[in-house]
């Protein structure tokens, strides 16, 4: 029997939102889960009245913007809950006032979530630098997975129905069993794949004589390290092949293709995603520090940035 879970729905007026609700529908829900429905507002501001010079006044028009305002939400989130009824869910509406990405990370922790739903609008150049994105600043700061939606999925698109594919990341620091969790939550059809990429990173060749040496030596480092390489993808597709199984005993049977490629992940992940046009990418999440997140980020936010798909981002709950 699946365990209830706990799921966070974050809502604007955007398309990637709307999105982002229509994915979630194709969800199965574990029974008794609840869907915590979240819509931030941006709280009025005395610049947005003019024509007003007594405080008591602005006080006056401030109080009926925002009350006008929340009355507009209110029935913007109901709309949104009507989309689930009928689901194996507890449906429960949340308004915040404020940041929206300080307000559904605080909802997250407030109320356990154990899936963060956000619609990804990814941002190019200078302006990914300077502000990033909502769905950015959710995935660095939250203590649950987060599903960011980009695209519908393929087999919702009436023109061209079919099975769903899904890429899966996976490491040797990959947690399984957080995974199959969530593989559990898609409606796998028949036709439904699984495609396993593991990226070995490059060893760096060093020689201990240095570079001013005879050919004859340059050569001996040469084959030493191509031995390295044949090894290291040997031990490779051995991973593979035990993840494969692993996820065949957690419940999970579909047809599993393997790739194994020695590069750089987040090059190789992406490549791969754009080879393959799956409807979802899957990998796990490494916390890092404040400060290697600025100026480094990580294999997940990379991904993240420029993947042609839907992502999840699979942490366990803090």
């Amino acid at each position: 029997m699946k365990k209830s879970m706990n799921f966070l729905l974050a809502m604007d007026h955007s398309r990637y939102a709307k999105r982002a609700a229509r994915f979630l529908q194709e969800l199965q829900f574990p029974a008794g889960s609840n869907l915590y429905v979240l819509h931030v507002i941006d709280p009025p501001q005395r610049s947005e009245i003019s024509g007003i010079r007594s405080t008591s006044h602005w006080d006056k028009q401030l109080d009926h913007l925002r009350t006008h305002m929340l009355t507009n939400t209110r029935q913007f989130v109901k709309r949104v809950e009507n989309r689930f009824l009928g689901e194996n869910l507890q449906l429960h509406p949340v308004i915040g006032e404020g940041l929206a990405g300080n307000e559904i990370v605080s909802a997250i922790d407030q109320f356990k979530i154990d899936l963060a739903v956000v619609g990804h609008l990814g941002l190019s150049g200078i302006r990914r630098f300077l502000w990033g994105s909502v769905s950015e600043w959710v995935l660095n700061h939250a203590t649950c997975s987060v599903l960011m939606v980009r695209n519908l999925p393929g087999w919702t698109r009436p023109k061209q129905p079919r099975g769903m594919k899904v890429l899966l990341a996976v490491d040797h620091s990959t947690d399984l069993q957080a995974i199959a969790k969530f593989l559990r939550l898609l409606d796998f059809t028949p036709h439904s794949c699984i495609s396993l990429i593991h990226v070995v990173k490059p060893q760096v060749m060093r020689s201990p004589f240095g570079w001013d040496m005879a050919f004859s030596d340059v050569s001996q480092v040469l084959r030493r390290e191509q031995k390295t390489w044949k090894a290291q993808e040997q031990a490779g597709w051995v991973f593979l092949k035990k993840i494969r199984q692993k996820i065949a005993q957690l419940g999970i049977k579909k047809r599993t293709d393997l790739t194994m490629v020695v590069g750089l992940p987040e090059v190789e992940i992406i490549k791969k995603a754009e080879q393959m046009q799956p409807d979802l990418l899957i990998l796990g999440s490494r916390k890092l520090s404040v400060i290697q997140s600025f100026f480094l980020g990580s294999v997940s936010h990379k991904v993240v940035r420029h993947s042609p798909c839907s992502v999840l981002v699979v942490r366990q709950r803090e």
